[in-house]
């Protein structure tokens, strides 16, 4: 009685995930229509709550304008599009350089842009430590 294993080349060697003597053929290749099916209802649940909760998970603005010249790390952090990073980044502007002069020195910032300039520009102001506006 011969075995199932002998119909096979004996030199050859078996690899794993190859299609068998008894047909068993490896992982389909191409996606079936259930599981594309399934991607798309993903996709469009993704989707939808991206829509309706980025809202929500904005960043809520300061309740007042900042003085540029007294602001905290964490009073950095509070405007729009500046992370913990930029935070970083215009405290130790400022240390090395002394105060800002006009507002428009936040652009000397690297990462600060125009687009970026304009969103913050009405959440800060300069007043010297000193006093004076």
């Amino acid at each position: 009685m011969e075995s199932a294993s002998s119909d096979r080349d004996a030199s050859a060697p078996r690899e794993w995930g190859a299609a068998t003597a008894r047909g068993v053929a490896a992982a389909p290749s191409a996606p079936d229509a259930t599981s594309r099916r399934l991607a798309g209802t993903v996709a469009a649940i993704v989707a939808l709550f991206l829509f309706f909760a980025a809202p929500a998970l904005a960043k809520k603005l300061p309740s007042h304008p900042i003085n540029l010249n007294t602001a905290t790390l964490r009073q950095f952090e509070e405007l729009s599009d500046i992370g913990p990073a930029m935070a970083h980044r215009m405290l130790a502007f400022r240390e090395k350089s002394g105060p800002f002069e006009p507002v428009q020195d936040l652009l000397a910032i690297c990462g600060i842009g125009y687009k970026r300039f304009k969103k913050i520009r009405p959440y800060v102001f300069i007043r010297h430590p000193r006093g004076g506006k």
